[in-house]
């Protein structure tokens, strides 16, 4: 089973993962007031075109496309499931769904009544107390020689960044693609390199600004108090 190794979204300690065709209508930015009113009605769409056509059908890229009837039988029971239940978060990606809570009971729940194949993340007991009271750390097996992990936010990236990387590799760590993009000013979103300690993380930030997303320090376990 995969470990939890951060707070997911610096809250959850649990994070489930699937795939259903019809995760896009759990997105959160859709429903109102969190009470997935866009996906109860979406789901109320498909069981009358269910009963008129025998098929569900969605639209992708303005074409038409079969939902498995397994995928629909899935996010009804998804449905049922959530609402009885308060505090989680949803996010997908695509056919993706992520769904991140502190109800371990709940996700497992979920998997057992669904489908589709689901991976479920949780930390080992004894890291539990850690990341609950820790937020922006991540937990590593062995001692980081580059103890942060930088993210950068939604702006463009930055030549003399690149140069900066490039030189001073013994402070910092970036990948080709981050050291590419940043040469020819492309969006550096989701992106992250590996910084050594506060004093080089002080001078990215005087390179780019504010286009720091989130700032994670890598703990060693063998380092944390339990």
């Amino acid at each position: 089973m995969p470990e939890t190794k951060k707070l997911h979204y610096n809250k959850y300690l649990y994070k489930m993962q699937f795939r259903n065709s019809l995760a896009g209508i759990f997105r959160t930015e859709w429903q109102r007031k969190g009470n997935l009113s866009y996906a109860a009605t979406k789901l109320n769409e498909y069981k009358t075109q269910l009963k008129t056509d025998t098929i569900i059908t969605k639209t992708r890229w303005g074409n038409p496309e079969i939902v498995p009837i397994e995928d629909y039988h899935d996010a009804n029971k998804l449905y049922r499931l959530l609402k009885q239940n308060k505090d989680y978060m949803i996010r997908c990606e695509y056919n993706t769904l992520n769904l991140y809570s502190n109800d371990l009971n709940m996700l497992k729940d979920i998997s057992k009544k669904i489908h589709n194949k689901c991976d479920i993340w949780e930390p080992k007991v004894e890291n539990i107390h850690f990341l609950l009271t820790n937020a922006n750390v991540i937990l590593v097996d062995e001692k980081p020689e580059l103890e942060y992990k930088v993210t950068f936010g939604r702006k463009r990236g930055k030549p003399e960044l690149a140069s900066w990387l490039k030189k001073n590799t013994d402070k910092s760590k970036a990948g080709k693609i981050f050291i590419s993009n940043c040469e020819k000013n492309s969006f550096l979103q989701g992106q992250y390199i590996y910084a050594k300690d506060e004093k080089v993380i002080l001078l990215l930030q005087m390179l780019v600004g504010d286009n720091i997303a989130r700032i994670d320090k890598l703990v060693s376990k063998q380092n944390i108090d339990k």
